[in-house]
């Protein structure tokens, strides 16, 4: 065999040997082609690469197979072996992902020819093993040990080294078994977290603690918050918690921890407004049997019976109510029933002692209107009166009790004035005095001077009686009288006017004497009335000027519409209600004939009338309104006035008055001292002639 041909076939069997390699066969021949006469220069780099690709390739298979992370990563480097013209490029990016994966092994691999070469081959590999197993988070701590790999003479400093970092390895991941452990026994499903690399593993178990945490925490909250107002309520809170067994579930905890706030929130905030209505109640008097506010534990029972105990809280304050005003007038008697305030249990004991003294109060409230009923009725005006027995109505008739001699004196003096002959002397003066009878309260030195008036009045009136009596005596001595007139029923004018006549047409009796004394006994109170009636300001004129002509007719209608007289408040009352700015010409008609008693029936029958019509019509004055006129009620007053000698008592009108008033007088003077026997039956002349 030539040399040519021995070269030849060493090329052919290099290039074959590159190609079982897994080089491509054409890629190498046409490598070698491009410069003929270079193929041996070219094949030994070409088997360069390959002891490069080769070492690769070992590095790749020890690292896949002792290695628990990046597997996957290295793997995919296996198929870039093949190109022996980017094997420097595969080359130094492996360099660099091993730098991140595992940064040991660069170090440890450049060193690995020196340690077989001595003979250390095993404890390389062994400790190649244990660094590929260890977790990516020790890697930081393996960093110091790079230095060592450079010579065996480091192993045991190696191994003791790479024992301490094993031994906290195998701690943590006790740890982290314990952790899974105990959350698996929580009912978590947890998983195989000791399988995972540290960091992860380390990273998982805080979620599910964090996970676990919350879930405790929002489960505390609930006990914690809800428990004390319903333990039922938190309860169900819990359950829920304890159903939540997977960390993904964690937006559902934080709905149920909002949820658990805002109920807890809601509980406080009626728990408060409970507390804030216990101390108004406290306040106002009301004893409950805890101090201070309301107990959370207490709140639903408060729900379900606050409207009970409103409503027994407001009765029991009514009934406070009406015993603080027993209190104030009858403080003896309230006594017994005091320890019954406040007490919501003593509600219906304080209610049988307020109903006690409330128809105690009324029995004697009664009694007293009833006396103020006898005392009204005979005139007195009792309206203050009654006003003092609805207010303290034992203290009231106490004070009555005391005054009753008086008023018993008023309404004998009343009675008194209302028997005086005022014919003569005319009637403002008794008037007055009796309106102040009944409606002043007299003291006893009034009353002495009111009862010696009417003893002078009286006296006055029979000694002037007795005179005309006595001048008509000495007509029927004289048989002057043509015929007797029944006298005792005339007044002292009537009486007066009668003597007159008999004198001026002596002793002859007029046909129509009779009845004209009648009609002016019908005048007489008549215009008494409807001069009082002018005094408020009644229109009266058209009865004044017809009372002479037709007082029978006056009478009748006066009778008539004093009903209405008496109830003109309330058609006032009634006439006011109605809308007059709808009607305002209609409204002035109305003024004018409110002051007229005889259009009172008249306004009253129309009042349905005005109220249709107002109703129908639109306004045409809002700013007016209605000005009803009512009478005017006057208190007159009694003021002494000293009495002058010698003041005349009638005002004589005529000659024969004046002649009685010097008779009257001269009586007066004669009688100072002593006073003559009053009323003794005057002789008549058939009586004269009987005495023998």
């Amino acid at each position: 065999m030539s040399g040519e041909d021995w070269v030849d076939d060493t090329e052919t069997e290099r290039i074959d040997s590159l190609v079982r390699f897994g080089f491509n066969r054409a890629d190498i021949e046409g490598f070698l082609a491009e410069h003929d006469g270079a193929h041996r220069e070219r094949l030994a780099w070409l088997e360069e690469r390959r002891e490069t690709a080769s070492s690769l390739e070992d590095r790749v298979v020890a690292f896949s197979q002792y290695s628990t992370v990046g597997v996957e990563t290295v793997d995919r480097y296996k198929h870039r072996l093949n190109d022996p013209f980017t094997i420097e490029e595969t080359f130094l990016e492996f360099e660099r992902e091993m730098r991140s994966l595992a940064p040991w092994e660069p170090s440890l691999n450049r060193e690995k020819e020196t340690w077989f070469e001595e003979g250390h081959g095993e404890v390389w590999t062994l400790l190649y093993k244990r660094l590929a197993a260890l977790d990516v988070s020790s890697h930081a701590a393996v960093a110091p040990l790079h230095r060592l790999f450079d010579s065996p003479v480091h192993a045991d400093e190696l191994v003791r080294h790479l024992e301490l970092i094993e031994d906290d390895e195998r701690r943590q991941r006790q740890m982290i078994r314990a952790g899974v452990d105990h959350l698996r026994e929580l009912g978590y499903a947890a998983g195989d977290l000791v399988d995972l690399p540290l960091l992860e593993s380390l990273n998982q178990l805080e979620q599910w603690q964090r996970f676990h945490a919350k879930r405790e925490q929002v489960r505390l909250k609930a006990v914690q918050m809800i428990q004390p107002f319903d333990a039922a309520l938190a309860a169900e809170f819990e359950l829920r918690c304890s159903q939540l067994l997977n960390k993904e579930n964690e937006h559902v905890l934080s709905d149920i921890s909002a949820e658990v706030h805002d109920l807890a929130q809601a509980l406080e905030e009626r728990r408060q407004q409970f507390s804030d209505r216990l101390r108004e109640w406290r306040q106002e008097g009301i004893v409950f049997p805890h101090e201070g506010e309301l107990h959370p534990s207490d709140l639903m029972e408060w729900e379900a019976n606050h409207d009970t105990v409103a409503a027994s809280v407001e009765r029991h304050l009514k009934l406070v109510e009406r015993w603080e005003r027993f209190a104030r007038y009858w403080p003896s008697r309230v006594e017994e029933s005091r320890v019954f305030i406040g007490h919501l249990e003593k509600t219906d004991d304080l209610q049988n002692a307020v109903d006690e003294l409330d128809a105690l109060w009324k029995q004697i409230e009664l009694d007293g209107l009833e006396l103020l009923q006898s005392y009204e009725h005979a005139g007195l005006a009792v309206g203050i009166w009654q006003q003092r027995v609805f207010e303290d109505p034992l203290n009231a008739l106490e004070r009555m009790t005391a005054e009753r001699h008086r008023w018993d004196r008023r309404v004998e003096l009343m009675e008194a004035l209302d028997g005086l002959d005022t014919s003569f002397s005319g009637d403002e003066d008794v008037i007055t005095r009796r309106q102040l009878l009944a409606l002043e309260e007299l003291q006893d030195d009034v009353l002495e001077e009111m009862e010696g008036y009417i003893e002078k009045i009286n006296r006055r009136n029979e000694r002037h009686r007795v005179m005309l009596e006595e001048e008509l005596a000495k007509m029927r001595r004289s048989g002057v009288l043509e015929r007797e007139t029944m006298t005792t029923r005339m007044n002292l004018r009537e009486l007066e006017q009668h003597v007159a006549e008999l004198t001026r047409t002596g002793g002859a009796t007029p046909v129509s004497s009779a009845p004209t004394v009648a009609a002016k006994r019908i005048q007489e109170p008549l215009v008494r009335e409807l001069v009082g009636l002018r005094r408020e300001g009644w229109s009266v004129d058209a009865w004044m000027d017809a009372v002479k002509q037709d007082p029978v007719r006056i009478a009748r209608e006066l009778s008539e519409v004093r009903p209405h007289l008496e109830h003109h408040d309330v058609l006032r009352r009634r006439l006011a209600a109605l809308p007059w700015e709808r009607d305002v010409e209609l409204a002035l008609e109305v003024e004018m004939q409110v002051k007229e008693p005889n259009q009172l029936d008249h306004l009253s029958r129309r009042i349905p009338f005005f109220t249709a019509h107002l109703a129908n019509r639109p306004v045409e004055d809002s700013s007016y309104r209605l000005h009803l006129w009512q009478p005017e009620r006057t208190h007159p007053t009694l003021v002494p006035i000293p009495e002058r000698d010698g003041r005349p008592v009638l005002q004589p009108v005529s000659a024969l008055d004046e002649a009685h008033e010097a008779m009257l007088e001269a009586m007066d003077e004669e009688h100072a001292e002593v006073e003559d026997p009053v009323g003794e039956p005057v002789p008549t002349p058939e009586k004269e002639e009987e005495k023998p």
